[in-house]
């Protein structure tokens, strides 16, 4: 199952998907260091953490439990050695987290063991530059806007090269959109600098901006080599089906392609805090085959938990783990394709909208599982969330009357159950991953509902590994669930699936595009005054809300398993992970 993800370090190079309602990822910054604090609302055996914080935004709302959820323990109070078994939702081929078909959350779980980042968040996604690779990173002038990154001299690529300005300059190059060869996700924020010159020595970068970008602490994370930078074939492919070159507490890793594991082992060249696990074996099963393994005692940490009743009491009842949930910046949602069939036409995406009760979708989805029903009415802010706002307008509130009104007045006529026009049934597909529950549940709803409508839908089921690559990414497909996964940086690292793919949207899976939308979320992620940006970006969500890019659902909960014992891992909301403080407490 692939997921994807629109992480502060991997930030606005892409965001990133889920395929079920909920996975664990630290969607916040990936990185080897930070992300301390925290507290368990289930909490196992043995541990005397608080009760969940409940927080609640600007109207008062209860929007979300604990920000973070990681059993946290000082690395005096746990052991050296142990092997962890990480599940994965996916076997990942593309390891260059920049490539189009790289920014995944499974393998940002690995990659971030691996590869350097650049600004660790926590738990409320403030920012600081990681230690291990950047000393300290200043905006030394505002206009032109000039940034200065001292490198960590230390650090070095596991070939024995240094990381120096030459692989920030070439990770640029590649990034910034102006050489189509480069297949990348997104060129946000690179495409807004003029230059990257070496300072004072190799280990002093100048990133020299020819337009204002805010959210600067978001770029050039994860880094790869220049080598693999500075030639299109490499950054493609370089990096596919092989982990040629890390720079991360973790290294050396072997990929077992009929097992579906990756296994790293702490690296001895690593300059920075050692790692206390002697190995962390990354497996990649289905949802369900993950839960029941989880249960079994054969992975230890469940990545992937979808949110319906099944799932967490199947969880729930694993004799030597328990669960983890933490409020963070991911949503449920159900893409609309707006080039494909009927779903061209902009009145019928309206009229589904209106004919879709999204209170039933978010009752199912989290029926059972201890988190606020509340919809999410904004693409950009989650709820719990400064600058959040119910952009929906008329179209926010479920009305099956006026979606069939709508299909009326646009031309359409009921012939039987379902409305046709020029001799053809109004039907669309919702195509859905093999193995969620979830997806398969929403599929159900979704059929019902829209029958109610007049609109006929077939739900097809495909191959989780092929729901990307084969139907999402190349449009094949009318409406289709899965989760966007969060970033300290809500709006440039949104901009790469709502803005239309000239202006930057490798990820718009829709086909919707609005220049209006492509100017405000532009003048957005380049204006140095934060209310501006955030007034800005509530402008275009009213536009991408009218369009119905996407039908958002609600605030998604961060849900894993994890092993009784281990510390420092769990559900992580905003913050960053720290591979190397991940271990089993010394009385477990």
């Amino acid at each position: 199952m692939k997921v994807r993800t629109r992480g502060a370090a991997v930030a606005v190079t892409a965001l990133v998907v889920a395929l079920g309602v909920t996975a664990c990822t630290s969607s916040g910054s990936g990185g080897n260091g930070g992300g301390t604090g925290g507290n368990n609302p289930t909490t196992p055996p043995g541990n005397t953490s608080p009760a969940p914080v409940v927080s609640t935004n600007s109207q008062g709302h209860t929007t979300g439990l604990t920000p973070q959820d990681i059993n946290a323990q000082p690395v005096s109070a746990l052991k050296q050695g142990g092997t962890l078994v990480w599940g994965l939702d996916q076997f990942s081929t593309q390891w260059n987290y920049n490539q189009v078909n790289g920014p995944e959350s499974s393998t940002a779980n690995v990659i971030n063991a691996l590869m350097p980042d650049t600004f660790l968040s926590d738990a409320q996604a403030n920012l600081a530059p990681d230690p291990n690779y950047v000393e300290s990173a200043t905006q030394t002038k505002t206009s032109p806007q000039t940034i200065e990154y001292k490198l960590n001299p230390k650090a070095k690529w596991s070939d024995g090269k240094p990381i120096t300005e030459a692989d920030w300059e070439a990770e640029w190059k590649a990034l910034n959109g102006s050489n189509k060869a480069y297949q990348v996700a997104s060129s946000t924020g690179y495409d807004q600098i003029a230059s990257v010159k070496q300072g004072s020595d190799k280990y002093d970068v100048i990133v020299t901006f020819s337009k204002p970008f805010t959210d600067w602490k978001a770029l050039f994370a994860p880094l790869y080599p220049a080598a693999y930078n500075s030639d299109p074939t490499k950054f493609n492919k370089g990096y596919l089906n092989a982990i040629p070159v890390t720079a991360g507490p973790f290294g050396n890793p072997q990929f077992n392609k009929s097992a579906q594991t990756v296994t790293v082992t702490p690296d001895p060249k690593w300059w920075g805090n050692k790692p206390l696990l002697s190995k962390i074996v990354f497996k990649a099963e289905e949802s369900t085959a993950a839960n029941q393994a989880f249960v079994n005692g054969e992975i230890d940490y469940d990545f992937d938990v979808a949110v319906d009743p099944a799932d967490y009491k199947q969880i729930k009842q694993a004799s030597n783990g328990h669960v983890t949930l933490a409020a963070g910046p991911d949503y449920r949602q159900f893409t609309f394709n707006g080039t494909h069939g009927f779903m061209k036409d902009e009145k019928v995406r309206q009229a589904i909208m209106l004919g879709t009760s999204r209170d039933a979708l978010i009752k199912s989805d989290l029926n059972g599982i201890p988190w606020p029903t509340i919809p999410l009415d904004n693409h950009f802010f989650m709820n719990s969330q400064a600058g959040y706002q119910d952009n929906t307008g008329d179209l926010g509130t479920y009305d099956l009357n006026k979606a069939k009104s709508m299909l009326t007045a646009d031309g359409f006529t009921m012939n039987g159950d379902y409305f046709s026009k020029g001799g053809k049934t109004l039907e669309i597909g919702f195509t859905i991953p093999a193995g969620i529950q979830s997806s398969k549940n929403e599929g159900e709803l979704f059929q019902a509902m829209m029958k109610q409508a007049g609109v006929k839908v077939d739900i097809k089921t495909v191959p989780s590994n092929d729901f990307f690559d084969k139907y999402i990414i190349p449009g094949n497909f009318d409406v289709s669930p899965f989760s966007w996964l969060g970033t300290p940086f809500p709006i440039s690292s949104s901009l790469s699936i709502y803005a239309s793919p000239k202006a930057g949207g490798g990820q718009n899976f829709t086909g919707v595009s609005n220049p209006q939308v492509d100017t405000l979320l532009k003048q957005a992620i380049s204006s140095t005054d934060p209310q501006q940006a955030v007034s800005l970006t509530n402008q275009a969500d009213k536009l991408l809300y009218q369009q119905v890019h996407t039908l958002t659902l609600f605030q998604r909960p961060q849900m894993c398993g994890v092993k009784n014992g281990l510390a420092n891992l769990g559900s992580f909301g905003f913050a960053t992970i720290d591979y190397t403080k991940i271990g089993y407490t010394k009385n477990s």
